[in-house]
């Protein structure tokens, strides 16, 4: 007896079987690349730029907690404490024992690729600077690179003067990586700065 067969146009092609499944063609593949190297073109850049500006907010507030470390060790102990800022990209902090003689407290380097730096297109006019303070030095405390907290929580220079001062820091050619920390030397206040874009444009916020 025979056995008729019908045909169904959405399973099979004339004449023959319709595979079971199908691969992908060179050319869509080709296409799959290119599409996912677009995106990761354009996506990349982005990412970069979130780092940066991680390490600069990092660096910043390093910098920050140190000089808050050291006035608050200074009023809770009273002891004078020494903060240093050393050019080669590190802080420490010691404190002076009853013996006149300087105990290390803590000594941290600055996140990858950040350094104390005033980035150039960095304002450093007394009237464009954070809170008005320095002379364009990446780290100015009366000149120096040094600023001591006492025990009233005032800061000061090696000689005992009352000092204000200011750090700057970057990551070298990134204009928006500038960070400043400026030191009120009659209170000891600290307080953290970022170099934004605006509207109006480059200021300090």
């Amino acid at each position: 007896m025979a056995v008729s067969q019908t045909y169904n146009p959405k399973t099979e092609l004339p004449g023959r079987p319709l595979a079971a499944g199908r691969g992908f063609s060179v050319i869509e593949v080709l296409i799959a690349i290119v599409v996912v190297g677009l995106i990761a073109g354009i996506g990349v850049p982005s990412v970069q730029s979130s780092v940066r500006q991680a390490r600069a907010d990092a660096a910043m507030n390093m910098v920050l907690n140190q000089l808050r470390l050291a006035r608050g060790m200074a009023v809770d102990q009273r002891r004078v404490t020494r903060v240093t800022l050393n050019t080669g990209g590190s802080i420490s902090v010691a404190r002076r024992e009853m013996d006149s003689s300087w105990s290390l407290v803590t000594q941290s380097p600055l996140p990858t690729k950040t350094q104390f730096r005033v980035e150039p297109g960095v304002p450093t006019e007394p009237t464009e600077t954070p809170d008005g303070l320095g002379a364009g030095s990446a780290i100015d405390f009366g000149g120096a690179s040094q600023i001591f907290f006492t025990p009233n929580g005032s800061a000061t220079r090696t000689d005992g003067e009352m000092v204000s001062g200011i750090v700057y820091l970057a990551i070298a050619g990134y204009l928006d990586t500038a960070r400043a920390v400026s030191v009120f030397g009659g209170t000891g206040r600290t307080r953290g700065w970022s170099y934004r874009e605006t509207e109006e444009g480059w200021e300090w916020q």
